[in-house]
């Protein structure tokens, strides 16, 4: 199947939990036997960027980054600045948070309709994936008999009102949800008659475990740096690791990604920057930390600690959408509860026989885990849409 992706996050480098979706769930794209091209739509917020690392893994004539600049850029800018002060003097939605989009694409640029319009016209697809409802409108580049699946990641019921969201949602044929819960959400959201169909499909991991459980020099949070991680590393360090310290004096927390920023200096934590390889930030603590106190969607950090056979403590929140039954290597401790957390991380950071057992149980999870998203990953391709119907 000939399938156009299109996305305004890049893959490389693969540094935050979208960006890793994205990577897997294009892997088994191509594993799959699947002619893939991938259309990169850049902005301001696209954040580190590797283009040659896209060519490596797409191939230089299947990787297009569409252009912007000029007048029509600076016209972009100014219309979302202008949004901005016309919310602010009359906000819209809940009081406590309003919309901070007036309107589903208000943050899609235009000109990028015309560029894929050209490559979609010499191009023959079967299908396209565009990521983000807030993008949806690029699945207007492609002709009707294209199928047109939004991988939504989430939910924007926070960020712009209802209506607007569905508008967006209702250009596609299959809309693809994290998880049941939103899932169940596009279902009550969208109308009776004539919805896409919905389609569940989480993220798929690299499994590769990690070698050398046997020393421990404590435990490690990986993550980039936006709000859900701040207030998740905020609570473990103020929280939960001064009751570790006072009973394990010489414990070490290490930290990966671009979270490091948003943290201070402390003797008992260690900042690991951004790492190439993500199973290197665990090489000196093979103890995956996921005290997620909020956020949306399906923790994909956990899931990549699944798949390197890591040991995983996590608060209930942080594996919320997520099969028990794949997450028996995961010690999951009541939210709100810094001394269950404390201890769990205890327990494991002492007990090299544990960490080996919850390392099994974890790998376990994360091949059981793939087996279900890669079948549900055939079913969204090789069904015909079928509109108004959930498939879990």
């Amino acid at each position: 199947m000939k399938i156009a992706l299109v996305s305004p996050v890049p893959v490389f480098p693969t540094s935050g939990g979208n960006r890793a979706r994205q990577h897997t769930l294009y892997n088994a794209l191509k594993e799959a036997g699947h002619d893939i091209h991938f259309f990169f739509l850049p902005s301001r917020q696209m954040g580190d960027y590797d283009a040659s690392a896209h060519e490596a893994f797409f191939g230089p004539d299947r990787y297009t980054a569409l252009s912007r600049g000029g007048v029509s850029n600076a016209l972009y800018y100014l219309n979302r600045a202008l949004g901005k002060v016309s919310r602010k003097l009359f906000p819209k939605g809940p009081i406590d948070q309003p919309y901070e989009l007036s309107s589903v694409d208000e943050a899609f640029y235009k000109p990028f309709l015309n560029q894929l319009q050209n490559y979609a016209q010499k191009s023959n697809f079967d299908c396209v994936i565009v990521t983000y409802v807030l993008f949806s409108k690029a699945i207007e580049a492609f002709g009707s008999s294209v199928h047109k699946i939004i991988d939504t990641h989430d939910s924007i019921r926070h960020y712009i009102d209802e209506k607007e969201e569905v508008r967006g949602l209702l250009r596609a044929d299959t809309i693809v949800a994290i998880q049941a819960q939103e899932a169940e959400l596009f279902a009550q959201m969208l109308p009776e008659t004539g919805a896409p169909d919905i389609h569940i499909l989480s993220h798929i991991t690299e499994i590769k475990p990690i070698m050398g459980l046997d020393q421990c020099a404590g435990a490690t949070f990986l993550g980039s740096s936006f709000e859900a991680n701040r207030q998740s590393i905020r609570y473990f360090i103020d929280d939960v690791l001064p009751l570790i310290l006072k009973e394990v004096p010489e414990f070490k927390l290490f930290v990966g990604g671009s979270i490091c920023r948003d943290i201070e200096d402390a003797q008992s934590i260690t900042k690991l920057g951004f790492v190439d390889d993500i199973r290197d930030a665990f090489a000196q603590a093979p103890l995956s930390l996921n005290p997620i106190v909020q956020g949306t969607g399906v923790k994909i950090k956990l899931i990549d600690s699944l798949g390197m056979a890591l040991p995983i403590v996590s608060t209930e929140f942080g594996v919320m959408g997520l099969p028990r039954d794949c997450l028996q290597g995961v010690s999951i401790v009541k939210d709100g509860d810094p001394h269950a957390f404390a201890t769990a991380v205890i327990a494991l950071y002492r007990d090299a026989h544990l960490r080996r057992e919850k390392s099994a149980k974890s790998l376990e999870g994360a091949v059981r885990w793939n087996e279900q998203q890669k079948e549900c990953l055939v079913q969204i391709l090789s069904a015909h849409p079928k509109r108004g119907k959930i498939h879990v």
